[in-house]
C-alpha cells in the first residue's frame, strides 16, 4: 500500500448538500455535509490521480472551512488530496484540502502524509540521516524515514553533530513482511536546515 499527496489545480463546479447530490462521491471528512465537485485543470509533477480534465466529487464537512467564507463556485484553487494505492492501483482519496501555509509542527514521534515537521537529525552508523527522536509506529510495524533530497544539503553530509531540519512527508509505503509484521517507510523532502 502507498499513500501520497496528489497536488492539482481545480475549479469548483458545484457545492450541494450531501442529501441533494446525485451520484457517487468520496467522503474525506468524518461528517460530510456537502459535496463539492471539482474540475481538475492541471496536475502537479508525479500526480497520476486525479487526471487533468477529470471531474471529481468530495464529501466535505464545510465549504467555508475548505475554501473560505466567500462562494467557491467558479473559482480555481491549488488543492491537494492524499491518495491511497494498493498494489500500484489507485484505491481512493483519504483527504482533500488547500495546501496549508502553516508553520511546521515540532516532531514528537508521529508522522502523516502531507505533514510538515521540524526535528533534530543526525548521521547514523552507516552515514544515513536519521531522526534523533524515535518514530512511533503501529504495533507490529517496523519502519523509518527516508530523506529523498538529503544530498542537496551539504551541511548535513559531515559529522555526528545534531542539526535541525524542516521536512514534509510526501509518501508512505507500507509492505507486509510476514503474516503479522509490516514495514512502514515514510519518504520525506527536506525544506530547510538549521
Amino acid at each position: 500500500m502507498s499513500r501520497e499527496l496528489s497536488r492539482f489545480r481545480g475549479t469548483v463546479r458545484s457545492v450541494v448538500t450531501a442529501g441533494e447530490f446525485q451520484g457517487v462521491f468520496t467522503p474525506v471528512d468524518s461528517d460530510p455535509q456537502f459535496v463539492v465537485t471539482i474540475l481538475v485543470d492541471a496536475v502537479g509533477k508525479g500526480t497520476t490521480e486525479p487526471g487533468a480534465g477529470s471531474a471529481i466529487s468530495f464529501g466535505i464537512h464545510s465549504p467555508s472551512r475548505t475554501f473560505g467564507a466567500d462562494s467557491a463556485i467558479g473559482k480555481s484553487f491549488e488543492l491537494e488530496a492524499e491518495r491511497m494505492d494498493c498494489d500500484g492501483v489507485f484505491r481512493r482519496f483519504l483527504t482533500f484540502e488547500q495546501p496549508g501555509q502553516a508553520h511546521p509542527e515540532t516532531f514528537q514521534g508521529d508522522l502523516k502524509v502531507g505533514g510538515r515537521y521540524r526535528a533534530a537529525v543526525k548521521r547514523g552508523p552507516e552515514g544515513v540521516l536519521a531522526l534523533v527522536e524515535p518514530l512511533r509506529l503501529p504495533m507490529h510495524h517496523g519502519g523509518g524515514v527516508s530523506f529523498e533530497n538529503a544530498d542537496s544539503f551539504p551541511e548535513l553530509k559531515s559529522g555526528d553533530a545534531h542539526r535541525e531540519i524542516e521536512f514534509e512527508i510526501v509518501r508512505l509505503r507500507i509492505s507486509q513482511r510476514s503474516s503479522e509484521t509490516w514495514l512502514s517507510l515514510f519518504e520525506a523532502e527536506i525544506r530547510g536546515v538549521w
